[in-house]
């Protein structure tokens, strides 16, 4: 009987690990943020994932089934009004049966400590972070909520994330082309969130215009920039590969549609280069791509000319739009950056930390988050001086010479999702935003270990 029982489970676990490795498991995540999102049900959508991810956690050890639910989470939970923690109260109770059930999987799958490549990278960061406004910043701005959260889970944090991943992330030989499918489904989910929010927000086609209308247009356009690319790399392997270039010029269009500038302008900058990296090394998909871009060009001129509004007056208003933060050195953002660099000259070896005020100086936190610079490298500098400055090229450092370690298609898409990350993150603050640090960290995994495998296409 116990024989029996045994072989069930062995079975079930199986068919499990098949299923969590599929494209039909990465159809049904997409399906239920998709309800979700068409019936404003964000916090149901995110409840049903969350049990997907309970049930993977104890039938799979790999934990690489688990990134696109994370990351499709967050990208929904975008969408949840941030006036006031009341409207995620649904979700106070997941911890409740989220929290045992991975404590139960790391004594099923026993937890052990693994040393990889990125171990001395995040320990870095999380001290420099950590130690940021050492001697400056106020017991009551170092300890306020917004500020000891964001502290806490990009300094130590992330390093029990780091060693999370590092154990349970199980090399397989599809393991880079599995990463690679996981970012499609999120790149898509974040393309159909924004085209049907325009959708709800707009009754009538006469009414459709393009604008900043969605807060969290600058969040959408970091992870779209960190997915796009993964859908041409698809491409050069898949047997459809016209749809998955659709689906990957999709998302550069949402880029645009966001009407975030960074978006705009790294979008743009990121494009061609997706598409001439895919030129490069899918030799036998070049007529596929011509007739891709060719087709999809032809029809988006035509939906915009004769529905929506003249192409030429669409780039007029991206270019004012642009402009008003290129051209104004009085803008928040530079003044910002004015600031930053002041607080680094003052205090030039652990910054004014994550706590110090900017509200100043243009920028008031919504909910829970912090007073940024809204740039990287000003946050890197005014709140972790040159002991952030080292611990963060340091990581760069070790990232660049992993991408490079081989030339592969797998490889070369990495750089350019790692490229259009950074270069969005010169005006945005994705390095210190927990969700999108513990993507990035899990994407370089993967990429060591398929550099180890030495199986690429």
């Amino acid at each position: 009987m116990i024989s029996t029982r045994k072989t069930l489970l062995t079975h079930i676990k199986a068919r499990a690990d098949v299923f969590f490795h599929s494209t039909a498991y990465l159809v049904i995540v997409f399906a239920v943020a998709a309800l979700g999102l068409t019936f404003n049900q964000e916090v149901v959508a995110i409840f049903v994932l969350l049990v997907l991810a309970v049930v993977s956690w104890l039938l799979v050890e790999d934990i690489l089934p688990s990134f696109a639910l994370v990351a499709v989470m967050g990208l929904i939970g975008l969408r949840i009004p941030r006036e006031g923690l009341y409207h995620f109260v649904p979700l106070y109770y997941t911890p409740i049966f989220v929290v045992p059930a991975f404590i139960v999987k790391l004594f099923i799958q026993p937890f052990r400590f693994v040393k990889g490549r990125f171990f001395y990278p995040t320990l870095a960061v999380a001290i420099a972070v950590t130690l940021g406004g050492l001697f400056v910043i106020s017991w009551d701005a170092y300890f306020a909520g917004a500020t000891i959260f964001h502290t806490a889970t990009l300094g130590v944090g992330m390093v029990i994330v780091y060693f999370i991943v590092e154990r349970y992330l199980i090399t397989r030989p599809s393991m880079g082309d599995d990463f690679a499918r996981m970012m499609v489904a999120v790149g898509a989910v974040g393309a159909f969130m924004l085209a049907q929010s325009y959708v709800a927000r707009f009754d009538a086609l006469d009414d459709f215009t393009v604008g900043a209308h969605f807060q969290w247009r600058n969040n959408l356009s970091n992870m779209l920039l960190m997915s796009m690319p993964f859908a041409f790399y698809l491409a050069l392997k898949s047997k459809y590969p016209g749809t998955l270039m659709v689906i990957g010029t999709l998302q550069y269009v949402a880029l645009v549609f966001s009407f975030s500038r960074g978006g705009i302008v790294f979008g743009t900058i990121m494009f061609p280069l997706v598409v001439g990296t895919t030129w490069w090394f899918g030799r036998h998909l070049r007529l596929h791509l011509m007739a891709v871009l060719s087709l999809f060009a032809g029809y988006f001129l035509y939906v915009m000319n004769v529905w929506l509004e003249p192409v030429h007056e669409l780039v007029d208003r991206l270019e004012i739009r642009i402009r008003q933060a290129t051209d104004d050195f009085d803008y928040s953002r530079w003044r910002l950056m004015r600031y930053a660099w002041e607080n680094f000259m003052a205090h030039p070896i652990f910054g004014t930390g994550l706590g110090m005020s900017t509200a100043d100086h243009g920028y008031n936190p919504a909910t829970m988050s912090m007073n940024w610079y809204h740039s990287t490298v000003a946050q890197v500098i005014g709140s972790t001086g040159i002991v952030g400055i080292l611990a963060y090229g340091y990581q760069e450092w070790v990232r660049i010479k992993t991408m490079v370690a081989r030339f592969t298609p797998f490889n070369a898409f990495v750089g350019l999702s790692f490229l259009g990350f950074a270069s969005y993150s010169l005006v945005n603050v994705g390095y210190h935003a927990p969700f999108f640090v513990a993507l990035f960290l899990t994407m370089f995994v993967v990429l060591d270990r398929v550099n180890q495998q030495g199986d690429n296409l």
